[in-house]
């Protein structure tokens, strides 16, 4: 039973040549060719940034990427950016150049543009990568910068149709500064399908090691990358199954022509592309750009007997600096398996690759045993050994997660040592259980009775789904069967009830069901004869939608009542009552002018003698609470509080007028005749008149 889903989930298949698609790969590099690649550029108004790229490294990397491809099956296209929005980008293809113009002219010839249009770029490399039917294919994107194109990060993976697209990808970000960094990252992660993808260069020393370990991916291998100075060497064992011996040389700095050499069983190997980075046009921005020195390149590539190991040297006998190298063995080798269109979540299933050398089987115990060789499947970031049981077959146990029901998967198998790297992957379909059966626990869930509050009150209970059919591992959602006014359910799992499973973790087992009035409720009931409010449960999955369970909510709510409910409210209102009362009793009563004066004297002339008081300075003078400012005299002539006890009282008005309260036989004297008239009630309501000499009884009054 398990074997047979075992096979069903991945398959060796021993494949002609013709079915794994044409011998060669396929390599697509978008080259970043905007203005900040060559010359300093403004980040802001007053920061300038140097050139990322001012020694064209990028240019002689692609040129070293080309060269290396010339007369095997491996074709290299490079594209580089257009000058305005909407045109098509600059193609390189070394089978489609006009007459008489090499690749490496045109790619030296590449001239740089004010933006980073990335979108007709990158819908070019998806058409030529998606259109080729050679084994390997790699889109390399190299760039400094965002996209001046796309403001949505995830619009650039659209256009190259990952995650599910039929080639790799490799990102390299080269950046000035950590401002445009964190800008371009947020653009180029999307880009890589996997982390590893998404390379950040320190500096344009690092391209021509990019560029080889990128050749070297795109074959299977890894590359020996490494520096040599004049008159050094490097020697390197070659292994059986090794069908070509490759390497790239590159002066680290500007100079003359420097001669590497390159020298195996059958002597020395002719160069097979060599130059410089240099170029023909003028370009403003970088006036010295195109002048010498310059940095060159040499290139090899030899056939080797995959039937012996033998002995290679890398050497540099003439240069007036140093040299990068990278020396990459291209294995005729490729990784194999198919994947089954299901496999069921929860169960062992067996994962089986192997190795094709030329098309047959590769079994070679000593190579599976030397070199750190190793094999490992990779499903969803776990990693699973692949063992060896003979025949080249290696084999590894693979449960998926119950969790991964319903998805579809990519099961990687990678085959690597010290110079190789093969992976295969297939698309696997995940299945989960074809019913679900829904048990709950208790059923109705009873939350007794309480009395409304004047905030929303709330009671829950826990229900149980350890009776169910397959709970355990599927997506269960839960929620009111429908809305109501006065009463809110909510259901929601309980952490840590997770059913345990295997290949993972379970689904909650146990979920808290909430009932929550709103404040000031009325009465309300949900009875096991009338229940007005119920829980829906139900797979997440279209599939089970007809094993939705509906339970019941019973409940005993009470009104909260009026005084309950509105006693905040009403107590609020009589502070806010009292709060006024105060700040009117203190505000609205009125004060006399503080230059108002009073002069009290036995007789007109005593007036002139005597000095004015202040009126607020008399008793009763300052205003009170609820009380406006006022002073009382008596027959004798004293001030006193009590204004039963004064012949005359006067007392504050608005913006300082007074009035005249009491004065039985108050008289004034006019001064045009200088005889004295009663005080008329409309007068005494307009106060008094500074400068005016008043008289009652014996006492002489006069204000100022």
């Amino acid at each position: 039973m398990i074997a047979a889903g075992l096979l069903a989930l991945l398959l060796v298949l021993l494949l002609p040549r013709a079915a794994l698609g044409s011998p060669g790969n396929e390599i697509v590099v978008v080259l970043d060719n905007s203005g900040s690649m060559a010359a300093p550029y403004h980040e802001t108004p007053n920061k300038v940034l140097p050139a990322s790229d001012p020694g064209r490294v990028a240019v002689l990397g692609a040129l070293a990427m080309m060269g290396v491809s010339l007369g095997s099956t491996d074709r290299v296209t490079v594209i580089s950016f257009a000058d305005k929005s909407g045109e098509p980008p600059r193609v390189i293809d070394p089978t489609r150049l006009p007459q008489g113009m090499s690749a490496e002219d045109a790619i030296r010839a590449t001239e740089y543009v004010n933006q980073t249009l990335f979108k007709k770029a990158l819908e070019e490399a998806r058409k030529i990568l998606t259109g080729s039917d050679r084994d390997g294919k790699l889109l390399l994107l190299l760039t400094d910068g965002a996209p001046t194109d796309i403001t949505d990060t995830s619009e650039a993976p659209k256009l190259l149709g990952l995650p599910d697209a039929p080639f790799g990808t490799l990102i390299l970000g080269l950046f000035g500064s950590e401002d445009a960094k964190s800008h371009g990252v947020a653009f180029l992660r999307p880009l890589a399908k996997t982390p590893e993808d998404l390379v950040l260069l320190n500096g344009p020393a690092e391209l021509i090691s990019a560029f080889t370990g990128a050749y070297a991916r795109v074959l299977g291998s890894k590359p020996l990358t490494g520096k040599l100075s004049v008159g050094g060497k490097v020697d390197f064992d070659v292994g059986k199954h090794v069908v070509e011996v490759l390497a790239i040389t590159a002066s680290s700095q500007p100079g003359p022509a420097f001669t590497a050499s390159l020298t195996g069983p059958k002597g020395a190997s002719p160069v097979l592309a060599q130059g410089h980075n240099g170029c023909k046009f003028k370009y403003s921005n970088a006036p010295g750009l195109c002048e010498d020195p310059r940095r060159h390149y040499q290139v090899f590539r030899q056939p080797n007997d995959p039937e012996k190991a033998s002995r290679w040297t890398l050497s540099l006998p003439k240069a007036q600096g140093d040299v990068e190298y990278g020396v990459i063995l291209r294995y005729d080798i490729l990784a194999t398996l198919a994947a089954g269109p299901v496999v069921k979540a929860g169960e062992a299933a067996t994962i089986e690759a192997r190795l094709l050398f030329r098309g047959n089987a590769f079994v070679d115990e000593a190579f599976f045993k030397a070199d750190g060789f190793e094999a490992v499947a990779t499903v969803q970031g776990e990693k699973i050994p692949l063992k060896h049981v003979g025949d080249g077959r290696f084999v590894g146990t693979w449960t998926p997660a119950r969790g991964l029901s319903g998805t579809s998967v990519h099961v990687r198998a990678t085959f690597r040592n010290t110079w190789l790297e093969r992976s295969a992957e297939r698309p696997v379909l995940v299945e989960g259980p074809k019913e679900l059966v829904l048990r709950v626990a208790p059923d109705p869930i009873d939350l007794g009775a309480w009395k409304g509050g004047i905030l929303p009150t709330r009671r829950c209970a826990t229900i149980d789904l350890t009776g169910s059919t397959n709970a355990d591992i599927v997506d269960v959602v839960c929620g009111p069967a429908r809305e109501e006014q006065e009463m809110k359910l909510t259901c929601t799992p309980v952490a840590g009830s997770e059913a345990a499973a295997v290949g993972g973790a379970g689904k909650p087992m146990r979920w808290e069901v909430c009932a929550t009035a709103t404040r000031c409720c009325g009465d309300r009931s949900s009875t096991a004869s009338a229940p007005s409010s119920q829980i829906l449960l139900t797979g997440k999955d279209p599939r089970f939608g007809s094993s939705g369970k509906t339970v019941s909510v019973l409940y005993q709510v009470q009104a909260t009542g009026f005084l309950p409910c509105w006693w905040p409210v009403l107590a609020a209102l009589a502070a806010l009552l009292v709060v006024i009362f105060v700040v009117v009793g203190i505000v609205r009563p009125h004060s006399f002018d503080p230059a108002a004066a009073i002069r009290v004297a036995g007789s007109e002339a005593g007036l002139r003698r005597t000095s004015g008081l202040i009126l607020r300075e008399l008793p009763g003078g300052v205003k009170g609470f609820y009380r406006n400012a006022r002073i009382a005299l008596n027959g004798t002539g004293d001030f006193v509080r009590k204004a039963k006890q004064a012949v005359f009282v006067i007392e504050a008005d608005r913006a300082g007028t007074t009035v005249i309260r009491s004065g039985a036989g108050l008289e004034r004297k006019v001064q045009r005749t200088g005889k004295w008239e009663p005080v008329a009630a409309e007068e005494m309501a307009q106060g008094f008149v500074p400068g005016l000499v008043y008289r009652v009884g014996n006492l002489y009054v006069k204000f100022e």
